[in-house]
């Protein structure tokens, strides 16, 4: 729902092997990927349901996201503060049809 009146954020659930690839990893090429210092836009995509976030799982990710975060602030010297949200994951719930394989089509 482009709109915005949805009340909610899309987002993508992301699997991983932690003896392939950690967490911190994982991390870092998200914060390369986006524009930590918008709020509510990413790329073309503009409302409530495009801001950036990172929702975490357990106490160890509660504990890295944030201070990888302050690590980027502190060593990327941004013009704008980061604005991206770190808070606990609840329920995800599957896309539209329309959005499933939207990157193959």
């Amino acid at each position: 729902m482009s709109a915005g009146t949805a009340r909610h954020a899309e987002a993508v659930e992301v699997g991983y092997d932690p003896a392939t690839i950690s967490y911190a990893e994982l991390l870092a090429v998200f914060w390369d990927h986006i524009d930590p210092t918008t709020t509510d836009r990413q790329f073309r995509d503009n409302g409530t349901q495009y801001g950036t976030g990172i929702l975490y799982l357990n106490k160890e990710q509660e504990q890295l996201a944030p201070e990888l975060k302050r690590q980027l602030e502190q060593t990327k010297g941004f013009p704008e503060s980061i604005v991206t949200e770190i808070t606990a994951a609840t329920v995800f719930h599957p896309a539209e049809k329309y959005h499933q394989g939207f990157l193959r089509k």
